[in-house]
């Protein structure tokens, strides 16, 4: 029987790839630590993979809790380990992307890169973040709420304002959800940010740790769309409403990747996907 917390995740619409997998390793430690049978440990891990499909370190949180049984209890209390040393550094590689008055943009909610913006303020650079609303669950209200009440300036905006504060921005930092060979997925409208910017010239980058890397034989599927009364208000019989959550945005829209190993470019990106397989036993998930 799989457990409520699996329900939970994927219930879990307004937090990040980081928050959730973190909730689920921490889950997964307590679970594990009961004597699991290897019918059991799939069961579950084939679970997570259903609850969020788009959010690759929840795959290789699964991949991991498969491959190491009977091992499941301390391979993923290592993961949690890795996975929050490796959230801290990558943060640090972003940081040293902000420069005293930098002028910023970031999209949705992303906990690394708001650990990036605090990293940056701590050691004592000032700075403008314009962080979009975010819709449709507005995350980016969240986001702001928390940087003006740590101090740092921010300037909330319109989704379909991004393009025309491009102007002032000189560096994008984005979540991201998973990365493939080809894309990163995040929140929607990341894909409309990334074009915006290479109109204005603007570099973009991608704050994640190797955990967001997409394993070889997981297939996302096709995004689909979610609950309309989140986007509508009243409107006459006939009108569709589509309400998408993610979406994949080309990987050559990157100037990289800030990760806990520095800054990858997407060719290095490329390289370290070689090799990444997810575990058979969780292929048709």
């Amino acid at each position: 029987m799989v457990p409520e917390w699996v329900e939970e995740i994927r219930r879990d619409n307004s937090s990040g790839a980081a928050v959730l997998t973190g909730k689920a390793a921490r889950a997964l430690v307590g679970w594990a630590a009961q004597p699991r049978t290897w019918e059991e440990v799939v069961e579950l891990a084939r679970a997570l993979l259903r609850a969020q499909p788009r959010m690759a370190p929840l795959v290789n949180l699964a991949t991991r809790a498969v491959a190491s049984w009977p091992d499941t209890h301390k391979e993923c209390r290592r993961f949690l380990e890795q996975l929050d040393r490796a959230g801290e550094a990558a943060a640090q590689q972003a940081a040293d992307l902000i420069s005293e008055g930098t002028v910023l943009m970031t999209h949705s909610y992303s906990s690394t890169v708001l650990r990036a913006l605090e990293i940056a303020r701590q050691q004592g650079r000032r700075f403008l973040v314009i962080a979009t609303e975010s819709r449709p669950m507005r995350e980016g209200v969240a986001l702001a709420r928390r940087l003006a009440q740590q101090g740092i300036s921010v300037r909330l905006v319109a989704d379909a304002a991004a393009a025309l504060c491009l102007r002032e921005a000189r560096l994008i930092l984005v979540g991201a959800d998973a990365i493939s060979s080809q894309a990163v997925v995040n929140k929607i409208g990341t894909y409309m940010i990334a074009l915006s910017a290479q109109q204005h010239r603007v570099p973009v980058y991608a704050v994640a740790t190797s955990e967001k890397l997409l394993p070889a034989g997981c297939e996302l599927p096709p995004e689909l769309p979610h609950d309309p009364a989140e986007i509508e208000c009243a409107l006459p019989p006939g009108c569709e409403v589509l309400n998408y959550y993610f979406e994949a945005t080309p990987l050559e829209f990157f100037a990289g990747l800030a990760t806990e190993d520095g800054l990858l470019a997407p060719s290095a990106v490329r390289e370290r996907l070689t090799g990444l397989q997810l575990h058979p036993a969780l292929r048709g998930a």
